[in-house]
């Protein structure tokens, strides 16, 4: 055992480094020919990368550009719409300024002027932008207006008041309005031209100034003198009576005046009023039929012209109640005008009888009573009588006609219906009118 050699470890034998060295160089050589392919591999990325980079880049720039071209583009057509309106604006603003030159407005008047399609044809929104330009002095405004309007006009206070402020008028508020009134200064005397009077005879009174006519002679107010011309004005139109005038004068609903005004006024002119009741009185004539109390009545009364007695007693006078006019119908002697000719009375009173029948039913009787009444047109009996025999009048369809009136508003027996339609109290017909009424309705 001593003699046998031991073995060599395998490090310690040649074969051991030969497969070493040979395994050693396999494995450089994978190693060299792997780092081409990741460097090539690489490369071709970060080439990738930059080409993508600068496309992108591109792209930016030409959204940037595409942005900037649309933003230009947006940019010139406000600019190009925004030069439009200013435009419209200054020439509304340049109208606007043209207009106060020629003539006073309000503010309201004005924008209205510069929109409406007659005046400036601006839209309402460039109107009303030009208007809030302007430096003006309304109040001055509405003082220029109003002394336009009584220099060709008369107004009391309240009427000059309404044209400044109402829509149909100049359209300024009520503030301006009143200032403009306060300027005028209504109670301002004013020397009034008088007619050289005749040289006085000697030894014979001069004329002393009524207490009547108010205030010095020869000096009215404002008012006055407006209220004065407008007076004159009404009577050229229509006929008035003295309270009539004057009531015209100092209604909120007429001139306006203050009442002391009005009467002032109305005891200057030289009128005759027997004439106006005259001229009232064929006015009224020649639109409706009137017996002589009716048209007395109207003339006189306070729901009326308000004549007095004396003078509608006058203008029933004139127009001739009693005299004769010839007509183109034959008369009966029922009627007691044969010769084809009647009374303005009679005249007037078959007129009325027309009209009633033509709004109600009446038998004969209600009808003479309804014409001579005091109550109704207050005619003569006699012409009340002659009128209606003048009509051609069925009374058997009257009697119809009431007796439907009658069942409309409430019911009756045949009977009752009889009685109502031939009571005294009743419709007044007869008791066989009555009855054929009844037999029509179905009674």
């Amino acid at each position: 055992m001593a003699g046998i050699e031991p073995a060599k470890p395998v490090y310690k034998r040649f074969w051991f480094w030969t497969i070493l060295l040979a395994v050693v160089l396999v494995m450089g050589n994978l190693g060299g020919e792997v780092e081409p392919e990741q460097t090539e591999n690489a490369s071709n990325s970060e080439e990738s990368d930059n080409d993508d980079e600068v496309e992108a880049s591109t792209k930016d720039k030409e959204v940037k550009e595409t942005s900037e071209t649309k933003s230009d583009d947006t940019s010139a057509e406000k600019e190009d719409e925004n030069e439009a309106v200013t435009t419209s604006r200054e020439n509304a603003v340049q109208e606007a300024e043209s207009y106060l030159k020629a003539s006073p407005f309000s503010q309201k008047g004005l924008v209205n002027q510069l929109a409406s399609k007659a005046g400036g044809d601006y839209p309402r929104e460039d109107a009303e932008y030009a208007v809030h330009q302007l430096d003006v002095d309304w109040n001055e405004q509405a003082l220029k207006s109003a002394e336009n309007y009584m220099s060709v006009s008369t107004f009391s206070e309240q009427e000059l008041k309404e044209q400044l402020t109402s829509d149909a008028g100049e359209g300024f508020t009520e503030e301006e309005a009143q200032y403009a009134i306060g300027q005028i200064d209504f109670g301002k005397e004013e020397a009034v031209e008088e007619e050289p009077s005749e040289e006085p005879v000697e030894g014979e009174p001069s004329e002393e100034p009524s207490e009547e006519s108010g205030g010095a002679e020869g000096e009215i107010t404002t008012s006055q003198k407006n209220a004065l011309q407008e007076a004159e004005n009404y009577l050229e139109f229509t006929a008035f009576s003295k309270q009539g005038l004057i009531d015209q004068l100092s209604s909120e609903y007429g001139g306006g005046y203050p009442l002391e005004d009005a009467e002032f006024a109305v005891n200057q002119l030289d009128v005759d009023w027997n004439e106006q009741a005259v001229r009232s009185a064929e006015s009224y004539l020649e639109y409706s039929s009137f017996s002589e109390s009716g048209l007395k009545q109207q003339l006189s009364s306070d729901a009326g012209a308000q004549f007095t007695e004396e003078q509608a007693q006058h203008a029933v006078e004139q127009m001739d109640f009693g005299g004769n006019e010839s007509t183109t119908d034959e008369s009966s002697d029922e009627d007691g005008s044969s010769d084809g000719s009647m009374t303005k009375s009679q005249q007037n009173a078959v007129a009325q009888a027309e009209s009633y029948l033509e709004f109600s039913a009446f038998s004969k009787k209600g009808l003479i009573d309804q014409l001579s009444s005091e109550y109704g047109s207050g005619y003569p009996r006699e012409d009340a009588e002659f009128a209606v025999n003048q009509l051609d009048v069925d009374w058997n369809e009257q009697a119809v006609k009431s007796a439907e009136s009658y069942l409309d508003t409430m019911s009756f027996s045949r009977s009752g219906l009889i009685d109502q339609l031939s009571s005294e109290y009743g419709g007044g017909f007869t008791r066989e009118q009555a009855e054929y009424a009844a037999d029509q309705v179905g009674l």
